[in-house]
């Protein structure tokens, strides 16, 4: 897929994920927190004050600018942390 709008917070992480440059219509203040630690408060909108206008304009921005800087860190920091992860669980299994 080449964006993604999306309401439900977890589709938007797994499309960032993804490297899919990606759009978050909130409902819960989790969804613009999430965004705006990767800094980007700007692709997230608020479901009860959205206009057609504004999301049309926020998409038009998202894809002249692409996937946002901040994502590259945070799918290396994710990386990371699942590869430490993988091997910790190996080595409480009983690893060498």
């Amino acid at each position: 897929m080449d964006y993604f709008i999306g309401t439900r917070m977890h589709s938007v992480i797994l499309a960032l994920n993804s490297g899919v440059p990606a759009l978050a219509i909130g409902y819960l203040h989790k969804t613009s927190g999430v965004l705006e630690e990767l800094g980007m408060a700007d692709r997230c909108y608020d479901i009860n004050t959205l206009t057609a206008a504004e999301l049309i304009d926020g998409f038009e921005r998202m894809r002249c600018a692409g996937a946002a800087p901040g994502v590259a860190l945070y799918l290396d920091r994710a990386r990371r942390a699942k590869r430490a992860l993988a091997q910790l669980i190996w080595m409480l299994a009983g690893g060498p």
